[in-house]
């Protein structure tokens, strides 16, 4: 008996050559790379998120002391209370846009990692597809006729 092909070689050097894993290995990377950055990602957009709800819930309540000021009628109370209030505003809106847009940032990254992943899935299978037609004897229009 002869030598027996290794598992997922063909024994033809021209047709393991298209299933070399080169491009397998590039989005197997991208993939490894891409689960270490979600996490990463995940972990950041949820600090964002605490940090939003905390400057939310702090500047509402400014607004119940602002009530309270406004129904006791002192006039310095009411004052105090107001400008605490207009600024724990400005501060939400002002920070709130800086999360925002950290968010969004992250997001476009994930996107832009999504789109090199699905393009090194569409290098890697068509190598397969070569592959495949080589030991077929196929092309990418049908099986090839005998005239």
């Amino acid at each position: 008996m002869g030598e027996q092909t290794p598992a997922g070689r063909t024994g033809r050097p021209e047709i393991d050559g298209l299933l070399d894993a080169a491009e397998h290995q590039a989005l197997a990377e991208l993939v490894v790379i891409g689960q270490a950055e979600d996490v990463v990602t995940r972990s950041r957009h949820a600090k964002l998120a605490a940090e939003h709800t905390a400057l939310y819930a702090r500047a509402q309540e400014t607004d119940v002391e602002m009530q309270t000021a406004s129904d006791s009628g002192d006039p310095a109370w009411i004052a105090a209370a107001s400008t605490a209030q207009d600024r724990a505003w400005a501060d939400f809106r002002h920070r709130s846009q800086g999360l925002i847009a950290e968010a969004q940032q992250l997001l476009a990254a994930r996107l832009e990692h999504t789109t090199a992943a699905l393009g090194q899935t569409g290098t890697a299978w068509a190598d397969e597809a070569k592959a495949r037609d080589a030991l077929t004897g196929s092309s990418p229009d049908g099986p090839e006729r005998v005239r």
